[in-house]
């Protein structure tokens, strides 16, 4: 079904950056329950210097994607930035 699932956590530095396959997309929370959710999971993931690994599925009935959340705080907002990851079938041995 359409939504992020967020299926573990991994340390920041177990995620190389030559592993972003695309575009990065900003998740913010819609409504003041999930800003309250959205603020203290951004607080922990900072604090422990983690990332957050998720299942994402962009329209009902679609493929699912592995998805990194790196969290990011600023004075301002507090988001999730959302890069894709690869997958055994996206991997190529030359």
């Amino acid at each position: 079904s359409k939504g992020i699932l967020i299926i573990g956590f991994v340390a920041r530095d177990k995620v190389p950056r030559y592993y972003f396959m695309s575009g990065v997309d900003m998740v913010v929370p819609i409504d003041s329950e999930g800003l309250v959710i959205d603020t203290a999971l951004v607080a922990a993931l900072i604090a422990t210097k983690k990332v957050a690994l998720a299942r994402f599925v962009g329209r009902e009935g679609g493929s699912p994607k592995l998805m990194v959340l790196i969290p990011h705080k600023n004075e301002n907002y507090e988001c999730f930035w959302m890069v894709t990851l690869p997958t055994v079938e996206d991997i190529r041995n030359f």
